[in-house]
């Protein structure tokens, strides 16, 4: 499905950009808290490790977007340098989790030194699984919510007899 933006010849509409980079800074943060929160609990490290990247991901996402909008035609100078400093304190978020994590992860292998090096290889696994059972469960929440709808409508047309 194009985007409003692509079918009009590559423009992009800042106040859609705008949303879109303040739903990828949501995003962000809240991974940012979920990997904190999980170096606090002394969470296994292909735990913390899969929170890394995830966490990753969302800082490219917000960063790319938060690029696209500051490219965006019309925008003040005011504005460009909110996108600055929005982008700064994004980095600075997430480079102080990166260092957080690293350091645990690092902490973790010296305590333990039977763990294996497969540590990233296991956690992009563990990644991919769990995005898989997070799309699997979207698609049944989205079953679930066309039968609702089927359910109502049949409701509703047989009220309407």
């Amino acid at each position: 499905m194009a985007s409003s933006s692509e079918s009009d010849g590559g423009a992009v509409d800042p106040k859609v950009t705008l949303a879109l980079r303040t739903k990828a800074k949501r995003a962000h943060t809240r991974r940012a808290n979920k990997l904190s929160s999980l170096i606090e609990q002394a969470a296994p490290n292909e735990e913390v490790a899969v929170a890394l990247a995830v966490l990753e991901e969302a800082y490219i996402e917000a960063t790319t977007l938060n690029g696209k909008y500051k490219q965006t035609e019309n925008l003040s100078e005011e504005q460009q340098l909110a996108a600055t400093q929005w982008e700064s304190e994004v980095s600075e978020l997430f480079n102080g989790c990166r260092n957080a994590a690293q350091g645990y992860l690092r902490k973790e292998k010296r305590d333990k030194p039977t763990d294996s090096d497969d540590g990233p290889v296991n956690a992009k696994k563990r990644r991919i699984e769990l995005e898989h059972q997070r799309q699997q469960v979207a698609i049944e929440e989205q079953r679930k919510l066309e039968d609702v709808r089927q359910r109502s409508k049949r409701e509703q047309e047989n009220l309407t007899l």
